[in-house]
């Protein structure tokens, strides 16, 4: 190895630093089926493009919700809610 390249950070290294693992994850609803009618909302319009079906059971929130706090290392978890 160079002595130029010696004091350089390898991926593998940069990984191992940036412990706690801490990923974040976006709920987005189906912003035509959104109960808030937001006069600046761009979907609310779009609603003639759904068959009312994309609404997400609870039991898969549920899931979804417990599995990414048991994968998130962090003392904080922070979820991001889009729309309504």
């Amino acid at each position: 190895m160079t002595d130029s390249l010696k004091n350089t950070l390898t991926l593998s290294d940069a990984v191992r630093l940036v412990k706690p693992l801490r990923y974040n994850v976006m709920i987005k609803i189906v912003g035509a089926m959104c109960n808030l009618n937001c006069h600046y909302c761009y979907y609310i319009d779009k609603l003639r493009f759904y068959d009312g079906n994309h609404i997400m059971p609870l039991n898969l929130l549920e899931k979804l919700i417990k599995e990414y706090i048991e994968t998130n290392e962090a003392e904080e978890v922070v979820f991001n809610w889009h729309g309504g």
